[in-house]
């Protein structure tokens, strides 16, 4: 059992150093939780970025992703530790803000073509990212995540506490 969780953000200190929690799941599971150590201009992303790599939208509304990137974004942040490939900066998060909306924008546009989730996903080109790593996730993010991206829900409260002493709710059973 967890013994502290909290909703929104906490601020916890590292030794001498503070460290700002950021809840913004639901987007790739619902405990998503930023780390930013402002003393470093470093922020941990855990599984918000894949960088270089397609993510997967499991909880999704893919909104939360996009605020979640601009949120860093917007922060005083020089080093950007993704939970997925290298380390990077504010540039690599844009990509990966671009990259959601490019996903959101287009299945939005299919959704209101009224073609089905499965012809969507076929549909879509990501011609752009295909020097990105991880393509087997491409089926997987067409198909199983287009009904969470068309969620018109987009914003971080909603998911309850976030454990942080183990694993966040969606993984504990």
């Amino acid at each position: 059992m967890p013994t502290r969780t909290f909703e929104g953000e906490l601020e916890h200190r590292v030794g001498d150093k503070p460290v700002r929690l950021i809840q913004v799941g639901p987007a790739h599971t619902r405990g998503d939780v930023l780390a930013y150590v402002p003393q470093d201009r470093t922020i941990f992303t855990g599984d918000i970025l894949f960088i270089n790599g397609h993510p997967i939208i499991w909880a999704g509304p893919i909104g939360n992703w996009i605020k979640a990137c601009q949120l860093m974004i917007d922060l005083d942040v020089e080093t950007v530790v993704p939970g997925h490939g290298p380390i990077t900066d504010k540039k690599g998060v844009a990509v990966m803000k671009g990259y959601f909306e490019y996903i959101e924008r287009e299945a939005r546009r299919r959704y209101d073509a009224g073609l089905s989730i499965a012809d969507a996903a076929r549909d879509i080109s990501l011609s752009d990212y295909s020097s990105w790593g991880d393509a087997e996730r491409i089926a997987i993010q067409r198909r199983q995540s287009l009904p969470r991206i068309l969620r018109r829900k987009s914003h971080f409260k909603h998911c309850g506490a976030v454990r942080i002493d183990g694993a966040d709710r969606s993984q504990a059973a």
